[in-house]
């Protein structure tokens, strides 16, 4: 299982304005369909939000993702985790690679949960959510967040762009 873990992947400057722009999003830009956990943004934070500190975080992520092949987003949303939510493993479309960046996470052991079939080997792997870190990996990997057992003090937000 392949996928790449970066720390400290932004200014903690550029970290929180974002922060601050994704709860404006949980009130003017929510997904209104129901949702298998968690609450999501719409897919379109990389078309809507082009102030310099969101432009830096895109260029950041754009030059890793073109030096595996991935030259073009196709979706960016923010998922919000408050509580425990119903395990929802799934994967995305194929050709695709996802990246999950941690922007609020206060317990690390809040990361992705990571499953796949190798030659008949079953191999889970959960990558550490570190806040400020990002994890990157092919979206046909069955994958989802690792829940908590109990209400989160602060919401953990994390910001998920797919590329192919």
């Amino acid at each position: 299982m392949k996928f790449i873990l970066l720390k400290k992947f932004i200014s903690t400057k550029d970290l929180n304005k974002i922060k601050k722009d994704i709860i404006v999003d949980f009130k003017k830009n929510k997904h209104k369909d129901n949702l298998n956990s968690g609450t999501q943004t719409k897919p379109n934070l990389h078309l809507i939000h082009t102030t310099p500190h969101w432009k830096r975080f895109y260029k950041k992520l754009n030059t890793i993702m073109f030096k595996i092949n991935q030259k073009k987003i196709i979706k960016s949303w923010c998922l919000k985790i408050n509580k425990k939510e119903k395990i929802f493993f799934h994967k995305h479309k194929e050709n695709t690679f996802t990246s999950v960046f941690y922007l609020q996470n206060d317990n690390y052991e809040l990361g992705t949960h990571l499953k796949q079939n190798l030659l008949g080997n079953k191999h889970e792997f959960i990558v550490p959510g570190y806040e400020n870190s990002i994890v990157i990996f092919e979206g046909d990997i069955l994958h989802d967040a690792v829940f908590p057992s109990y209400k989160l003090k602060k919401p953990r937000y994390t910001i998920v762009t797919d590329y192919e």
